[in-house]
């Protein structure tokens, strides 16, 4: 209040405020500060916006130690970050021949809470006119705006407008444009998508180039915001003041179901998707056949986005006649106007379906690379409707949505995916029945790792009185899942966890859980885990909480290996104080495992920590990972 106040126009020359001390004696204690006019210039004006000069440039330069929380800028000087940022782009979008048309700005828009006090906004167009107004007088215009800190939340009201024809669109240009490194000495790219493209353009460079099949191969991607005047297929030397590299995509391109090694001549054709991909296609110049990759170009965009690194691609690239054989095989299934013309013809199978997908590509399920399982995904959604055609065929299109995603993450656009299916699942099952809302919870746990917190939280309320035996009995099978699914919600909270663990356990103990009880186990495991798959650290379980789990689940005549998994996760060394049990506890853990015989890396991994293997990784997270993705730890 007092900022807010001090740096208001009406600013008094003085501001007291009154800070309570702790303990009873609250008016003997409290003390009294007063704060003036000069204080706030010295310390928020001139220490946050202080007068610089044009070529300035932030301070660089950290401790070798920092303590753990947000990534704050090394220089807390505006105006210095300000004068770069100007200085770096006053020459984008130009021409390199134009050496005379560098860039001012002319207008400024302010924007956010901080910039509604008018004597930050004043220093910063004062600073703005010292470095460009030169002798003649200039200034730039300060744009009206009224109630900066709804900026945001107007333009997303207007933009919902205009997307149903309610207003008029700005396009809004890439901003951004990107390359690709085709040669290394010298080291050179080519430009893919050119800064001034808008979402929906393609491009087509017209330059040739080798392309390796059957190999392991990798696409350098590098983003450049100032050079945003060159045109796709203009050749630009690697720059590093120029270019910043992106994760490079490392993966094998396979045609068909062939495996031989050959190189081929391939032309490049790029596109820009209004959910924030950059498509990359090589096309054969003999045979036309297409391949496809896929960047994520959103990260370089906000910041607050990871930059993905292309982990799930790594295990190859199917051409596009082989996603054509796939596509007839769920057309053929899930199609509605193909199923009304169906008739009494047998409903096929899922085992047939899997059957059908393997011999149009070649590969088995299991050996199915993330790649092709997300293009299946976007089969399955473009024939979601038919999923009406009856109980089974729900079923069956949500068993292989939730296939063809898990878990989550792994590739470009997982999160937007996922955003898609919640849309089009959570609450909106064509047939309430036995098989579509146990399939919708084995999709919901394959999945989970991508799900937001609020989603898991909506996902757990509903139930949450069943679960801890308060609500309606259900039939074993749809109990089994739901527990399962449960225990795979790692952003719920920690309390939450510790009673849906004890009354998992509590479950576990009554005969008629013979059908299920791995299932609760397993859940009771997951819940209280020391080392999350992919959730946030601040939901673990205390130690203390924990203990009492896993005293419990030792103490139970249970059997069978979902108990010695439960006990290793619960009790598993990560060198991090806030969650390891005590010393005495591991040790009366690991004399428990060697008791039941548990593998050794069960007993390594409570006394010393580290991950465990492959076959582990699958039994934590429930089924086995496609391959080339892995579990966030």
């Amino acid at each position: 209040i007092a900022k807010e106040t001090m740096l208001a126009d009406d600013a008094p020359n003085n501001y007291t405020i009154h800070l309570a001390n702790e303990g009873a004696r609250l008016i003997a204690g409290s003390r009294t500060i007063n704060i003036s006019t000069e204080d706030i210039q010295n310390i928020l004006v001139d220490g946050f916006f202080p007068i610089v000069p044009r070529n300035a440039s932030p301070t660089i330069g950290e401790s070798g130690f920092r303590e753990f929380g947000l990534p704050f800028a090394s220089d807390p000087a505006v105006t210095r970050h300000l004068a770069a940022f100007l200085t770096t782009h006053a020459l984008a979008g130009i021409d390199a021949s134009d050496t005379q048309a560098a860039n001012r700005p002319d207008l400024v828009l302010f924007n956010g809470g901080v910039m509604g006090a008018p004597m930050l906004r004043n220093r910063i167009l004062q600073s703005i006119s010292s470095w460009f107004g030169e002798a003649d007088g200039w200034k730039p215009t300060m744009l009206d705006a009224d109630h900066l800190d709804l900026a945001v939340a107007h333009g997303a009201a207007y933009y919902g407008m205009v997307r149903r024809g309610c207003g008029v669109r700005i396009a809004a240009n890439l901003g951004r444009s990107y390359y690709v490194q085709v040669a290394e000495t010298p080291p050179e790219t080519m430009c893919l998508i050119p800064g001034r493209a808008e979402a929906g353009q393609s491009f087509s460079p017209p330059h040739r180039l080798h392309l390796e099949l059957g190999a392991p191969v990798q696409f350098p991607l590098w983003v450049s915001s100032t050079r945003l005047a060159d045109s796709a297929g203009d050749l630009v030397a690697l720059e590093r003041q120029e270019l910043s590299p992106l994760p490079p995509i490392r993966t094998v391109l396979t045609r068909g179901k062939k495996k031989t090694q050959q190189s081929i001549e391939v032309r490049i054709e790029t596109e820009l998707s209004e959910i924030g991909t950059l498509g990359l296609f090589c096309v054969d110049v003999e045979t036309s056949q297409r391949w496809k990759l896929e960047f994520d170009i959103r990260a370089t965009l906000e910041t607050d986005r990871e930059v993905h690194t292309g982990r799930g691609e790594s295990k190859g690239i199917v051409d596009n006649e082989t996603l054509d054989q796939c596509r007839a095989v769920i057309e053929a299934y899930f199609d509605p106007a193909i199923n009304s013309a169906r008739g009494k013809r047998p409903i096929t199978t899922s085992g047939n379906v899997y059957k059908q997908l393997r011999s149009a590509s070649g590969i088995d399920r299991s050996d199915f690379p993330p790649s092709l399982l997300r293009d299946l995904w976007s089969l399955l959604v473009a024939n979601a409707g038919g999923r009406r055609a009856s109980p089974t065929h729900e079923a069956r299109w949500l068993n292989l949505v939730g296939y063809c995603l898990r878990p989550g993450y792994g590739l470009a656009v997982d999160d937007w995916r996922v955003s898609e299916i919640w849309r089009l699942v959570h609450g909106k099952l064509v047939f309430n029945a036995a098989t579509s809302r146990t399939e919708s919870l084995i999709l919901w746990r394959r999945i989970a790792g991508g799900l937001t917190a609020p989603q898991q939280q909506q996902l757990v309320t509903p139930v949450l009185a069943t679960l801890l035996g308060k609500g309606a009995r259900l039939e074993p099978h749809e109990v089994s899942e739901l527990w399962r699914l449960a225990g795979s919600l790692e952003w719920l909270p920690a309390e939450t966890k510790r009673r849906l663990a004890v009354s998992a356990l509590d479950e576990a103990e009554k005969k008629k859980s013979d059908g299920f009880r791995d299932a609760l186990v397993w859940a009771a495991g997951r819940l209280c885990t020391r080392r999350p798959l992919y959730g946030p650290l601040n939901t673990v379980v205390p130690p203390d909480q924990a203990w009492m789990v896993l005293q419990r689940l030792m103490g139970a005549n249970f059997r069978g290996p979902e108990v010695g998994l439960a006990v290793m996760q619960i009790s598993q060394k990560t060198d991090d104080r806030y969650r390891d049990l005590p010393d005495a506890s591991r040790t009366a853990v690991v004399d428990w495992l060697q008791k039941e015989g548990a593998p050794e890396r069960f007993i390594q991994a409570v006394l010393v920590g580290g991950h465990g293997t492959h076959e582990d990784d699958a039994a934590m997270f429930g089924e086995s990972l496609p391959l080339g993705i892995r579990l966030i730890r």
